[in-house]
């Protein structure tokens, strides 16, 4: 625009100069005219109202950017405040929820609350407990679990004492194995039983004609000891005598074993013997897995055969599946070997695991801490045991848990980092020479060195194989309330997604008139019989009543009182495991 106008004042000064007679194109260069009285050229002209028109143009943009400034700081607040405003309302809107989450957990807290309170009440008005311990005494003089509340008979899902009888309870499981034993040959079927005696296991109680008796092989210093373990004998010969009597002795594999060494803790009065061997029950010791075994299949396991060849529990079930003719997925990692071949021929040779020469693995809790390679053992760490207590025990842990400084109950040598030792060397024992374990082979040994290579090798790949998503199982976890017994609909806590599988099998609660037929006559027994019906119809068409027991036992109870005493448990063992 400023070149434009330049050129238009140029060429009219032109034209009126060429009007006036001047010569065309004198413009800036011609001469003032008259008398002194200047005229302003066309080109400073020109430049002025360049000038001008330049700071025109420079204020706007001066104004343009201040807009815009003004415009970016309006922004940045309203931004701001956006912020801000959902900071607030978000804030708002967290503290109505935890507002809403302590006023639904103080109700949740009420409601459990009233619920133990009610329960607790129910149990001290059902069971008489405001006689406190003289009650405790009387039930326990009658032969009954002192503590009603915890010791408790079941078939399979139903409740069918309780208290439990415990001067009774080894003849009731007897009596309901036997029976499962003949319903079971008499099906043709093929069948398992899983007999778990309670002997002799603490507490020490048995029936009263297994009491002290002329000098035998069970008697002892420990005279309790020994009762427990002649009523077990007579129990292991009951069910031994039943498979003779329906001719099932020769088609039957009986496998007697136990579950670890004596629970020295205890004291001596309440445990086995161990023979020399080192440690106990809890510990990786010969003392604590080493126990006996028995194994009886006429034809097929030659009797009077001695092996002291090493068998794991956990070869049970490859050896049974073998026998049953029962192949097992070849890619799945069973930890156990198949001894079938052993038991029927009794030799090193035979062994699953001196055969193999597979190594086997002692866990402590989580840790592996121990292994068995051939007739060899490796020990990584070691427990620690407690001093000062040798006149309960030796070699032992008697207050190492959390239970005992909660109880002043005994406990068991734990397996955490602080209960474990970690040798410069790991200690190796020729278990099969060394069963006590007094000698650790020396470093340099040639047996030394061939065992921990194989044992450590073995060991990397046993962890490489674990999967890491799936929970182990030898945490201590709380016992859950859907673990026990419920009544559906009784209670609110009673539904199917927290009653396990309890409720799932549709399990009822219920007590038993087991009365004794020559203390209440004809009554009792119809009273027994009506018992028995009921039980059968509300456990299900698979699950088999116990026979009535020869006692008197208390008066029935109310489900809803069964089941809110199964609350109160269930409330307990939370509170306490917390």
């Amino acid at each position: 625009q400023a070149h434009a106008a330049t050129d238009t004042a140029t060429d009219t000064d032109a034209a009126h100069a060429q009007a006036q007679g001047a010569p065309a194109g004198a413009g800036a260069d011609a001469a003032p005219v008259g008398g002194g009285v200047g005229v302003q050229d066309d080109a400073e002209v020109a430049e002025d109202y360049e000038d001008e028109h330049d700071d025109d143009d420079e204020d706007d943009e001066d104004e343009v950017r201040h807009a815009e400034r003004s415009l970016e700081r309006i922004e940045r607040l309203l931004n701001r405040h956006s912020r801000h405003q959902q900071h607030h309302e978000a804030k708002g809107a967290r503290k109505d929820e935890r507002r809403q989450g302590r006023a639904e957990r103080r109700s949740a807290r009420h409601n459990r609350t009233s619920l133990v309170r009610r329960a607790a009440t129910t149990f001290v008005h059902e069971m008489g407990l405001n006689g406190g311990r003289a009650r405790a005494r009387a039930r326990a003089a009658a032969g009954f679990a002192e503590n009603a509340m915890f010791c408790f008979l079941m078939a399979n899902n139903t409740i069918v004492q309780q208290p439990a009888h415990m001067l009774g309870l080894q003849d009731a499981l007897v009596r309901h194995a036997k029976a499962f034993i003949r319903n079971s040959v008499a099906s043709a079927a093929p069948w398992f039983l899983y007999f778990a005696d309670l002997h002799p296991h603490t507490v020490l109680f048995n029936h009263p004609r297994f009491g002290p008796g002329p000098p035998g092989p069970f008697e002892s210093a420990n005279a309790q000891y020994g009762q427990v373990m002649r009523e077990l004998d007579w129990a292991v010969g009951e069910l031994l005598t039943t498979l003779d009597e329906v001719g099932a002795a020769e088609d039957t594999l009986v496998i007697f074993t136990s579950d670890n060494g004596p629970y020295q803790e205890e004291g001596w009065a309440q445990s086995g013997r161990k023979a020399g061997l080192k440690g106990g029950k809890g510990q990786l010791w010969e003392g604590g897995i080493r126990v006996p075994a028995i194994v009886r299949w006429p034809g097929v396991v030659p009797a009077g055969a001695v092996s002291d060849a090493p068998v794991r529990a956990i070869d049970l079930m490859p050896t049974i599946a073998a026998f049953a003719g029962v192949r097992l997925p070849p890619s799945l990692l069973i930890d156990g070997v198949d001894q079938s071949l052993f038991l029927q021929r009794p030799t090193d040779a035979h062994n699953g695991w001196l055969a193999s020469g597979r190594v086997s693995f002692h866990y402590c809790g989580v840790h592996v801490i121990a292994a068995r390679y051939l007739g060899i053992k490796v020990f990584w760490r070691t427990q620690r045991w407690q001093a000062g207590f040798e006149g309960t025990c030796t070699q032992c842990c008697p207050r190492a848990g959390y239970t005992a400084g909660l109880f002043g109950s005994t406990t068991l040598c734990q397996c955490d980092e602080r209960s474990l030792e970690t040798p410069e060397r790991p200690l190796v024992f020729d278990v099969r020479n060394d069963p006590n374990e007094t000698t650790p082979l020396p470093h340099t040994a040639e047996a030394y060195v061939t065992a921990v290579e194989a044992a450590t090798k073995a060991l990397e790949e046993h962890r490489a194989s674990l999967d890491p998503d799936v929970p182990c199982v030898n945490c201590p976890l709380p016992v859950p309330l859907k673990t026990w017994p419920c009544c559906e609909g009784s209670l609110p806590q009673c539904h199917d997604d927290e009653c396990g599988m309890a409720a799932r099998l549709g399990a009822a609660c219920t007590y038993s008139l087991l009365a004794h037929r020559a203390q209440l006559g004809s009554a009792g027994a119809s009273a027994t019989a009506a018992l028995q019906t009921a039980t059968a119809a509300l456990a299900g068409p698979d699950a088999e009543a116990l026979p009535p027991t020869a006692v008197t036992a208390p008066p029935a109870r109310s489900r809803l009182f069964q089941c809110e005493a199964r609350y109160v448990l269930g409330s307990v063992s939370g509170i306490l495991y917390m």
